[in-house]
Protein backbone atom coordinates (compact mmCIF):
# COMPACT_ATOMS: atom_id res chain seq x y z
CA UNK A 1 0.00 0.00 0.00
CA UNK A 2 1.51 3.44 -0.84
CA UNK A 3 0.87 6.71 1.73
CA UNK A 4 1.75 10.07 0.48
CA UNK A 5 2.92 13.36 1.94
CA UNK A 6 0.37 15.61 -0.30
CA UNK A 7 0.45 19.41 -1.31
CA UNK A 8 -1.96 21.28 -3.40
CA UNK A 9 -0.56 20.63 -6.53
CA UNK A 10 1.15 17.22 -5.79
CA UNK A 11 2.87 14.88 -3.79
CA UNK A 12 4.99 12.29 -2.89
CA UNK A 13 4.72 9.21 -2.18
CA UNK A 14 6.00 6.32 0.04
CA UNK A 15 5.26 2.96 1.15
CA UNK A 16 2.89 2.63 3.93
CA UNK A 17 5.54 0.79 6.70
CA UNK A 18 7.61 4.14 5.60
CA UNK A 19 5.34 6.40 6.52
CA UNK A 20 3.67 4.58 9.44
CA UNK A 21 7.70 4.87 11.19
CA UNK A 22 7.84 8.42 9.99
CA UNK A 23 4.88 9.71 11.65
CA UNK A 24 5.03 7.51 14.11
CA UNK A 25 8.50 9.75 15.34
CA UNK A 26 6.85 12.71 13.93
CA UNK A 27 3.74 12.43 16.42
CA UNK A 28 6.02 10.74 19.45
CA UNK A 29 8.44 14.21 19.07
CA UNK A 30 5.54 16.69 19.05
CA UNK A 31 4.96 18.60 21.82
CA UNK A 32 1.63 20.89 20.79
CA UNK A 33 -1.72 19.79 20.57
CA UNK A 34 -2.28 20.83 16.99
CA UNK A 35 0.90 18.74 15.80
CA UNK A 36 -0.57 15.95 17.63
CA UNK A 37 -3.82 15.97 15.79
CA UNK A 38 -1.96 16.86 11.94
CA UNK A 39 -0.01 13.07 13.02
CA UNK A 40 -3.25 11.35 14.35
CA UNK A 41 -5.34 12.86 10.70
CA UNK A 42 -2.13 11.72 8.90
CA UNK A 43 -1.92 8.47 10.49
CA UNK A 44 -5.69 7.50 9.82
CA UNK A 45 -5.86 8.14 5.80
CA UNK A 46 -2.45 7.47 5.23
CA UNK A 47 -1.43 11.05 3.98
CA UNK A 48 0.25 14.12 4.87
CA UNK A 49 -1.92 17.21 3.72
CA UNK A 50 0.86 19.76 4.07
CA UNK A 51 -1.02 22.47 3.08
CA UNK A 52 -4.17 21.35 5.54
CA UNK A 53 -1.73 22.12 8.16
CA UNK A 54 -2.14 24.98 10.29
CA UNK A 55 -0.61 28.15 8.85
CA UNK A 56 0.86 29.10 12.99
CA UNK A 57 2.20 25.66 13.06
CA UNK A 58 3.21 24.36 9.35
CA UNK A 59 6.93 25.48 9.56
CA UNK A 60 7.62 23.89 12.94
CA UNK A 61 5.47 20.63 11.58
CA UNK A 62 7.83 20.27 8.58
CA UNK A 63 11.06 21.38 10.68
CA UNK A 64 10.09 18.75 12.64
CA UNK A 65 9.66 15.93 10.00
CA UNK A 66 12.54 17.06 8.17
CA UNK A 67 14.72 16.24 11.14
CA UNK A 68 12.47 12.48 11.36
CA UNK A 69 13.57 12.27 7.97
CA UNK A 70 17.28 12.83 8.71
CA UNK A 71 16.65 10.47 11.65
CA UNK A 72 15.19 7.74 9.45
CA UNK A 73 18.21 8.32 6.72
CA UNK A 74 20.53 7.65 9.33
CA UNK A 75 19.17 4.76 11.28
CA UNK A 76 20.82 1.01 11.18
CA UNK A 77 16.83 0.13 10.42
CA UNK A 78 17.19 1.45 7.08
CA UNK A 79 20.84 1.08 6.47
CA UNK A 80 20.16 -1.37 3.97
CA UNK A 81 17.13 -0.53 2.68
CA UNK A 82 17.79 1.49 -0.43
CA UNK A 83 13.97 1.88 -1.56
CA UNK A 84 13.30 3.40 1.58
CA UNK A 85 16.12 5.76 2.04
CA UNK A 86 15.53 7.08 -1.62
CA UNK A 87 11.98 7.64 -0.27
CA UNK A 88 12.85 9.18 2.59
CA UNK A 89 15.42 11.64 0.71
CA UNK A 90 12.67 12.46 -2.08
CA UNK A 91 10.15 13.70 0.85
CA UNK A 92 13.11 15.98 2.54
CA UNK A 93 13.60 17.39 -1.01
CA UNK A 94 10.36 18.29 -2.09
CA UNK A 95 9.48 19.89 1.84
CA UNK A 96 12.77 22.00 1.07
CA UNK A 97 12.25 22.98 -2.37
CA UNK A 98 8.58 24.01 -1.60
CA UNK A 99 8.68 25.46 1.71
CA UNK A 100 12.35 27.21 1.51
CA UNK A 101 11.35 29.57 4.19
CA UNK A 102 10.83 27.15 6.77
CA UNK A 103 13.99 26.06 6.55
CA UNK A 104 16.41 28.97 5.75
CA UNK A 105 16.76 31.95 8.16
CA UNK A 106 16.01 35.19 6.36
Amino acid sequence: MVAMIAFADGDVTMRSGYFEVVIGKLRASSTDPADVEVCDSAAIVNCLWVDEIPAARKCAVLRNLSAVLDECLGSADFADNDTALFEFEMAKLELTERYPTCFHSA
